[in-house]
Parts: structure tokens; sequence; C-alpha cells
């Protein structure tokens, strides 16, 4: 199961998605551009959550470091596909790890600040993304780049690509 995580959630709610997580499922967490984010509730290890000002047209941040050696940057490892400078994010929440965390940063904006953090939780995933994919905020769904960073984290959802059945055209499905 994957489960998208856009505003704060109950703390029952978030402990059920919490024990699905540690069974395999992946949570992502994208936070809103305005108002209370869920960041805190769910990664204990970051430092601070502020909403950075809203940048003009030609103010942005860029993804700059990309760990293309993790599963939802492999199809982006090869020089043609790695170029994310197209991508703009006006807005994002500036996210700082504590030394001791057990989350790491796999993708950096071009400012250093993190972009996304992945945290293992037991057998499953949590991604935090610092910037969401509105308008707003970002050209990131804009992208031809979401959708297989989407498949990525939903392909860790499901145990990895290879876990997934393979379904022909024409083949009957039980």
């Amino acid at each position: 199961r994957l489960f998208l995580i856009t505003k704060e959630l109950s703390e029952t709610r978030r402990n059920e998605i919490l024990a699905e997580v540690e069974q395999g499922a992946a949570a992502l967490i994208a936070p809103p551009a305005e108002g209370a984010s869920p960041i805190a509730a769910w990664l204990p290890e970051a430092t601070s959550d502020v909403v950075s000002p809203r940048r003009n047209d030609s103010d942005f941040l860029l993804l700059g470091t990309i760990e293309f050696s993790h599963p939802i940057f492999q199809p982006f490892a090869h020089p043609k596909y790695g170029d994310f400078t197209k991508i703009h994010f006006w807005r994002s929440r500036k996210l700082e790890l504590k030394e001791d965390a057990e989350a790491k940063v796999i993708a950096r904006f071009d400012n250093g600040d993190p972009a996304i953090i992945e945290k293992r939780i037991g057998k499953g995933y949590l991604f935090v993304f610092a910037a969401g994919w509105r308008p707003e905020d970002s050209e990131l769904a804009l992208s031809t780049k979401f959708v297989p960073i989407m498949t990525g984290i939903a392909d860790l959802a499901l145990g990895g690509a290879e876990a997934a059945p393979e379904i022909r055209v024409g083949e009957a499905m039980s």
C-alpha cells in the first residue's frame, strides 16, 4: 500500500499507517504550501519545518544533488535522463536532520537544503518531500520525471519491481 499524506492526521490514524509501513507499505509526506505541516509528527528527526517565502518566477531552487543509486532515481542514472534543471521550486519547507537521524537525504536543492528524505521503518518506507507539486510550489508534476519518481515509490510499496506480477496483453487475470 502507498499512503499520500498532505495534512495533519489524528494520532490514531498516523499510528495505523505507521503499522502498515512497518509491514512493508510506503508513506509519502507532501506538505501543503501553507498552514500546518504533518512533517514533524512523522519525522521527529527534522529540526525545522518553516515555509520559505514564495519566490518570484526568476528566484527558484533546483534539485542539485541526487542519489541516483536510490531505486526511485535509478531510471535517471544515465546522463541522458539525469537533467533536473527544468524543474523549478518556488516554495519549500526548510528541513534539517539531526546528526543522529536514521533518515537520509536522497535529494538536495541546489542551496544544500534537503529536498527528499527517506526513512526506513520496519519493512517499509517513509518519504518526505520538502516541496509539494502544486503549481504554486513547483513544476515537479509538470515534469516528465514526476511519474517515474512516483512509480518508483509505488514499486517500493509493492516490495520492489521484481515483486510486481507480470501480466501480458490478452492474458486472463485471476
